[in-house]
């Protein structure tokens, strides 16, 4: 079994998110309830637990609170296929984390802006699966804590 634990002693590096720069979204799975997966590359997923949204065009152009609701068209938003249709074909050209308050900015060229908002002061807004087999964790409140796998011996 897998487990991860902070870094002891962590570096400027173990807080980055640079790892999304230069990735295209492959894949988005909302089934697992309230949480959204989103799949960069080969080895780099991110786990969203809070709200994400989509700016484009200087507007809000969809946020996962839209999933599922109608707002009086004939069919259900689907938030997953709308944030596909959207910035999918782009590639990541920055990413960032806010430092006070941990929200996670993603900037698809001048195409669109992804941002995950930290919307609990208890509950881990996102978790960064990075291609080095660490993971970035958002905890409640907005502080990142970098983490590595544990051995099991």
């Amino acid at each position: 079994m897998t487990t991860y634990g902070p870094i002891k002693e962590p570096k400027p590096e173990d807080f980055s998110v640079a790892c999304l720069v230069g990735q295209c979204l492959t894949a988005v799975d909302s089934s697992a309830g309230p949480s959204w997966v989103l799949v960069f590359g080969h080895n780099c997923s991110l786990q969203i637990g809070g709200v994400w949204r989509v700016i484009r065009k200087g507007r809000i152009e969809i946020t996962s609170e839209d999933h599922q609701q109608k707002f009086g068209l004939p069919n259900a938003i689907d938030a997953g296929r709308d944030l596909r249709k959207t910035i999918s074909s782009s590639t990541v050209t920055a990413a960032e984390v806010a430092p006070e308050t941990g929200d996670l900015l993603i900037q698809f060229g001048d195409r669109a802006r992804f941002e995950v908002i930290t919307d609990s002061c208890g509950y881990e807004s996102w978790v960064l699966n990075r291609p080095d087999s660490t993971v970035l964790v958002a905890t409640g409140g907005g502080t990142l804590v970098p983490n590595e796998v544990k051995s099991d011996g």
